[in-house]
């Protein structure tokens, strides 16, 4: 179930992973949550987490709809997946497409967030 109860004035983001539900890859940077924060950070024109949080207290945060094909796409383009931890557990009983092909990907995140950033995220992704 997802989180509910934490510490005062607590920001709850939560996304579906691609991955096996039993990986511990659902919580890794890397390979999900950074390109997660990346899609939310975006959809929201924050640059820091500081930023996301003042946000985040002001109001409802904006999550795209398509939250989990842009973190989809975004993690297909960064080669997310070459920081899993555990690829086999990570992709045990995942069904083949689970994320987009790079083509698609690229034209998903680019329609949606433009040429400039979809570079830039890939790029620092990849360094």
């Amino acid at each position: 179930g997802r989180q509910t109860r934490a510490g005062k004035d607590a920001v709850f983001l939560n996304c579906e992973s691609p991955y096996n539900p039993d990986s511990f890859d659902n919580h890794n940077f890397g390979a999900l949550t950074g390109q997660f924060l990346a899609v939310v950070m975006q959809a929201n024109k924050v640059t820091g987490f500081r930023e996301l949080y003042d946000k985040a207290q002001s109001g409802p945060l904006s999550i795209p709809e398509d939250a989990d094909a842009l973190t989809r796409a975004l993690i297909q383009v960064s080669r997310g997946y070459d920081w899993l931890f555990n690829a086999e557990t990570a992709w045990a009983d995942v069904p083949h497409g689970a994320l987009p092909e790079q083509d698609d990907a690229v034209r998903l995140l680019t329609e949606r967030f433009g040429e400039e950033w979809t570079s830039a995220m890939v790029q620092s992704f990849q360094e």
